[in-house]
């Protein structure tokens, strides 16, 4: 009688655990809400201390490259597909990280993606990174682990050199033309002109000729340095557009 009554006291003390208001909830994978960490599956082989992105769907994760938006850094290894991964988001912590350097990084340095989920300093090279954080210590190289001050990722766009540098105008020779040389106004002539009143009329005519032929000229100069302006004006528009392009929702470096 004794171990009966133990029994259904025991029996109405569960009930009332996962019937009351503090009842034991349990959820899958990855849902609900996280701070600083979650729990992730693996969509393959991943190291430990390497960035991560969504993988397959939102409950797995993969390797991040270059251009690719990481979400956090791994801090466990997967040895194959469905492997659990405990993943530290970034920027989302007080605690520093460690990430893999692909490269030789100074302490103190910004860092950002690079490709197979490691961290290098600002990019060289023309694509799409993203800002991780800062680095607290250094790496002589590739592989080496380094201490990182994490960071909400922010996107960063690097450009080639801008076109319009290869167009560049030079020295313009936009002068006024020289002074005409037709001379002072032709009075009243005779009537019949005289041969005096010809020769002046004939040297009138041969100055204002050869004014305008200058006048020609000065203007097709014009003509050759606006049109150079106008190349020069379309290029830059260009590289204009391609630093909007560049720059939407993210910072731009141009090479």
């Amino acid at each position: 009688m004794f171990t009966f009554l133990i029994i259904l006291l025991t029996v109405l003390a569960l009930f009332s655990v996962f019937r009351g208001p503090n009842r034991i909830a349990l959820a899958n994978i990855s849902e609900g809400t996280h701070q600083g960490t979650t729990t992730k599956k693996a969509d393959g082989v991943i190291n430990r201390n390497i960035l991560l992105k969504l993988g397959s769907d939102a409950k797995h994760v993969t390797i991040c490259t270059a251009a690719d938006i990481p979400i956090g850094i791994s801090e466990d290894e997967a040895d194959e597909a469905e492997d659990l991964l405990h993943v530290h988001f970034l920027g989302a912590s007080d605690r520093t990280k460690v990430m893999t350097a692909s490269e030789a990084i100074t302490a103190g340095e910004d860092v950002y993606t690079a490709a197979a989920g490691k961290a290098q300093d600002l990019p060289v090279a023309a694509g799409t990174y993203y800002h991780v954080g800062r680095a607290l210590t250094a790496a002589t190289g590739d592989g080496v682990e380094i201490e990182v001050e994490t960071c909400v990722p922010e996107k960063l766009v690097v450009i080639a050199a801008l076109t319009s540098a290869d167009t560049d105008l030079g020295s313009l020779t936009l002068t006024a033309p020289d002074a005409l040389t037709v001379g002072a106004d032709i009075g009243v002539f005779t009537d019949p002109p005289s041969a005096a009143e010809m020769a002046l009329l004939r040297t009138f005519v041969n100055a204002l000729k050869a004014d305008v032929t200058a006048l020609r000229a000065t203007v097709n100069t014009h003509k050759t340095e606006g049109e150079a302006i106008a190349d020069a004006a379309e290029v830059l528009a260009d590289d204009v557009r391609e630093i909007a392009v560049a720059a939407t929702g993210g910072n731009v470096k141009i090479l």
